[in-house]
């Protein structure tokens, strides 16, 4: 590689927007390629010419949508007429729930530069990573703190004593102490989504988004493309957020250390749930 070429990779990586900054995989191998005899990229998690993690999908369900960028980017950044409430439901513990919630709150509050506060209400005690460490917390304060203190908040300067913010403008609630995209996870997300109409709720189904957060499977699955289809026709949409090491590692969120593919997920996933259903197919 030139020197010039090294510098277009170096620019690349600070674009504003993610969309445009390199994969890991193409800095790995456009400096790579400069050591001696060059060395190609490995994978960290499988080892060189391990088998690829990625779910087997059919190609009309997984390649084909046209990149609808800017149509999305144009939707968020719509004002809305009055504020807008989103509640994330797992359907079991450790499925990427707090990080769905915290991922989407930083792109909202990063695309639409208004507040936008973050809750953790989740009451599980176990060693999943909560809301709060995701990010750089400012204060002890969680969500019974403030439930306890309620009476004396009158402005938001009161409620920001029990916030913890987020670069990208997002404000989050902490706590005390979404599905996988595997076929185990697709069948649970059936399965909520029947149970919310046994329990007279079709409005809810109607209305909701289903993210598939990528796990790392055993080689040799596949997703069925016509199950996928069937949920997508019941809800207004299917978000399949690929595996991003960054937020598998459970530390704070920074929206740039995103790759291109997960952020583009979570900005089709925000659009979804700021747009009319309409919109998408």
């Amino acid at each position: 590689m030139t020197y010039w070429g090294e510098s277009r990779m170096l620019l690349r990586c600070v674009e504003p927007e993610p969309a445009g900054r390199p994969t890991a995989r193409e800095v790995a191998d456009a400096f790579g390629a400069l050591l001696p005899g060059g060395v190609e990229w490995e994978d960290v998690e499988g080892g060189a010419g391990g088998v690829d993690d990625r779910p087997a999908v059919e190609p009309e369900t997984a390649s084909d949508e046209e990149d609808d960028h800017e149509q999305w980017m144009r939707t968020i950044r719509t004002p809305l007429p009055e504020p807008l409430r989103i509640a994330l439901v797992g359907v079991k513990d450790g499925v990427g729930c707090t990080t769905t919630t915290m991922v989407l709150g930083a792109v909202l509050a990063d695309q639409r530069q208004e507040r936008v506060l973050a809750i953790d209400a989740d009451r599980h005690t176990g060693s999943q990573v909560r809301i709060g460490g995701r990010v750089f917390r400012n204060t002890l304060a969680s969500l019974s703190d403030l439930a306890e203190s309620l009476h004396e908040v009158r402005h938001f300067e009161d409620l920001q004593l029990f916030l913890s913010p987020h670069r990208s403008g997002l404000q989050v609630l902490a706590n005390d102490s979404v599905s996988r995209a595997d076929p185990a996870g697709l069948t649970q997300a059936q399965q909520a989504m029947d149970r919310l109409v046994t329990l007279d709720l079709p409005d809810l189904v109607r209305e909701a988004v289903v993210v598939l957060n990528h796990s790392r499977p055993a080689a040799g699955w596949t997703l069925d493309a016509a199950s996928i289809r069937g949920l997508s026709s019941r809800c207004r949409g299917v978000v399949m957020v690929p595996r991003d090491g960054h937020l598998t590692m459970g530390s704070t969120v920074e929206l740039s250390w995103l790759t291109p593919e997960a952020y583009k997920a979570y900005l089709r996933l925000a659009a979804l749930l700021l747009g009319p259903r309409p919109i998408f197919p």
